[in-house]
């Protein structure tokens, strides 16, 4: 399919991916990821720092390249940082498991708390117990979403920004949501991801907007 390409640029930036996943891309760095997922496996390339997190989906592995390194998720948050100037490739997991491969053969599984740290001269992995939260400090604070009820979103995103929403449909105020935003998101975008996600379409009108769509058949 098509490349988006986002030019690297130098400060973070959120990305929604077409999987619902989220990845937020430190300064200079830069993903290259299709428009659409399809096929047996999500895989996306990255050049520089990311931190993300993966919706879960065992029957689709994730996997992201940076070099000769891919990492291997089925749904998970962790960081990257392969920039290319660096002497080495790092993983951090912040929750879950990652798999980290050279071309086909395991370096280690690593969860929690763990990195992987992979030096491009010596092609050596090496395992280390991390502090990963403040490893991931240089990114934005994330606002989660789980499982709740597009009424309950829409509250939520309404109060974050000073807005109304309103359903034209009320059926799809029932439709369960979940998804990962970073404080640095505006407004359209956590309207898009949500109306993504319940197949719905949103109006702006000053400060009202307005929620129309099928509803779910929950």
């Amino acid at each position: 399919g098509q490349k988006n390409k986002p030019a690297a640029v130098n400060k973070r930036q959120t990305i929604h991916l077409p999987d619902g996943s989220t990845a937020i891309l430190n300064a200079d760095s830069h993903l290259d990821y299709p428009s659409a997922f399809t096929g047996k496996t999500r895989e996306i390339y990255l050049s520089g720092e990311a931190y993300f997190d993966i919706k879960h989906d065992p029957s689709k592995p994730f996997l992201v390249h940076t070099g000769k390194i891919i990492t291997r998720v089925l749904g998970t948050a962790f960081d990257i940082r392969a920039y290319p100037g660096d002497e080495t490739i790092k993983v951090t997991v912040t929750k879950g498991k990652v798999q980290v491969l050279k071309e086909n053969k395991s370096l280690g599984l690593i969860t929690a708390n763990q990195q992987i740290s992979f030096s491009k001269t010596t092609e050596q992995a090496v395992r280390n117990t991390v502090d990963s939260k403040s490893l991931v400090a240089w990114k934005p604070e994330e606002i989660a979403f789980n499982d709740i009820s597009m009424l309950e979103a829409a509250k939520k995103i309404g109060n974050r920004f000073n807005v109304q929403v309103e359903f034209a449909n009320p059926l799809i105020k029932n439709c369960r949501v979940t998804a990962t935003f970073s404080e640095d998101d505006m407004l359209e975008e956590m309207l898009t991801v949500i109306c993504g996600v319940t197949k719905s379409q949103y109006i702006i009108q000053n400060n009202k907007i307005t929620i129309d769509g099928k509803g779910c058949n929950d």
